[in-house]
C-alpha cells in the first residue's frame, strides 16, 4: 500500500503538463476525432461542440502514447478526456474516454479575477426608455 501511495505521488509530484492548445497535436485527425466523436454514433460517444474545454495534459503520457500509437490526438470535454486514434473498426476516432481526472491530465477551469475596489468594477450603462 505504501509503495502505491509513493508511486502515484511521484507521479504527480513529477508531472509536466503541457496545456492542450500548446502541445503539437494533428489538427486534422483532431478535427476528424471531434466530428466523429459528434455524430458516429458507432464510437459511443455523442459530444456536443459546447461541451469541449481547454486541459492539461502530461507530457510524458503522451509520448508513452504515442509510442503505441504514433498517430494519436486528446480532446477534453465536460464528461472527461478522449484519446483518439484509428481504432478497433479501422476508423480514426475516440478510442478511450477517461471520464474522471487523473494524474496526466485536468481541464482547465476559468479562474475569475475579483477587483479589489469598488471603483474598478465595470461600469454598466442604463437604456433609458
Amino acid at each position: 500500500m505504501l509503495s502505491l501511495a509513493i508511486i502515484v505521488i511521484s507521479r504527480t509530484c513529477c508531472a509536466q503538463l503541457v496545456r492542450s492548445d500548446q502541445f503539437n497535436q494533428d489538427q486534422a485527425k483532431l478535427n476528424l476525432c471531434i466530428d466523429r466523436a459528434r455524430h458516429d454514433r458507432s464510437f459511443g460517444i455523442g459530444i456536443d461542440t459546447q461541451e469541449l474545454i481547454p486541459f492539461e495534459i502530461d507530457t510524458r503520457f503522451v509520448e508513452r502514447e504515442r509510442k503505441e500509437y504514433p498517430d494519436v490526438t486528446f480532446f477534453a470535454t465536460t464528461r472527461g478526456l478522449v484519446e483518439c486514434a484509428v481504432t478497433g473498426i479501422g476508423k480514426y476516432g475516440p478510442l478511450f474516454f477517461d471520464n474522471s481526472v487523473t494524474w496526466f491530465w485536468h481541464p482547465l477551469i476559468p479562474t475569475l479575477h475579483r477587483l479589489s475596489h469598488p471603483s474598478e468594477q465595470p461600469k454598466v450603462k442604463e437604456s433609458r426608455k
